[in-house]
């Protein structure tokens, strides 16, 4: 009989899921918490909360070439290379004292080693938990039935249990547990940025503007659709940073399909990636 298999656990700083169907429940279980185990392996590479991680150790280690593992590596190559095409908008050194910038991180591929050319903090916090569910994806790939959830970062494949496509809810910025719509995802990846997560105590939130050094205004919302949750997770960053005008043309240059909402409750879509279609405008105000 085909059942819904379930498995999660609290990692990253949220609740990483799995969710499988098929016909035999007890082996879809197990094979959800093998793969579940690569979360634990991202979180000890590259978390900035843990003085032991690798990434923590490398930040005490600049001025030299570092030997890293090929996780750290590819994380801060994609990190670089979504600073690159944002024009610093997205930047893993954001946060830095003294001022440094992703231009000070040199990575040699031939050699797997990095070299921080000045004091740094690291932070890939935003594209960390949808490089998690790239891996579990990966570990998942002869499965058809698949749904993986890290707190908010997304990849569906096949169908739900009732034999229709995943639907994934884009929430309501302006409404405490509201949806701005449902899309029908199959073998994408849905990642939005929000202001109202991770509210800060001068009332900022936690999507640092890197030319400022504070909390960037003008958007509440950023949502990317496209293949691959890591690059998904870093676009919408880059775009929210960047503001609604420059936001849209550099999503549509990356040829994603995007919903960015303002601060007035306007929406504002992109679809170059021709993978799903947002309405014009919907129901999203912000509160009297």
């Amino acid at each position: 009989m085909t059942e819904l298999v379930e498995h999660a656990v609290s990692a990253m700083g949220t609740v990483v899921s799995i969710q499988l169907v098929g016909d035999d429940g007890p082996t879809l279980l197990e094979r959800a918490k093998e793969a579940m185990l690569w979360v634990g392996e991202v979180e000890r590479t590259c978390s900035r909360f843990d003085a032991t991680s690798e990434l923590s150790r490398l930040t005490t280690q600049h001025g030299q070439a570092v030997p890293v593992s090929a996780m750290l590596g590819q994380l801060l190559a994609l990190a670089c290379a979504t600073a690159a095409a944002s024009d610093g908008a997205f930047d893993p050194t954001v946060g830095s004292v003294p001022a440094a910038r992703w231009q000070d991180i040199a990575i040699d591929d031939v050699r797997g080693t990095v070299t921080l050319h000045r004091p740094m903090r690291l932070d890939l916090g935003a594209i960390a938990k949808g490089f998690a569910v790239d891996l579990l994806a990966r570990a998942l790939a002869d499965l058809p039935h698949v749904a993986i959830n890290a707190g908010g970062d997304l990849y569906c494949r096949g169908h739900n249990l009732r034999g229709e496509p995943w639907s994934v809810g884009i929430r309501d910025p302006f409404s405490d547990g509201g949806l701005l719509l449902q899309l029908a995802v199959d073998g994408l990846s849905v990642c939005t940025s929000g202001s109202y997560e991770r509210r800060l105590p001068d009332g900022g939130h936690h999507l640092i503007d890197p030319a400022l050094g504070k909390s960037s205004r003008g958007l509440v919302s950023c949502t990317v659709v496209c293949e691959g949750t890591a690059v998904a997770d870093g676009l919408a960053t880059a775009a929210f940073i960047m503001g609604a005008e420059r936001g849209t043309s550099f999503l549509a240059d990356q040829q994603v399909d995007a919903l960015l909402v303002d601060e007035g409750g306007r929406w504002h879509t992109v679809h170059a990636g021709a993978r799903v279609r947002f309405p014009d405008q919907g129901p999203a105000l912000p509160s009297a």
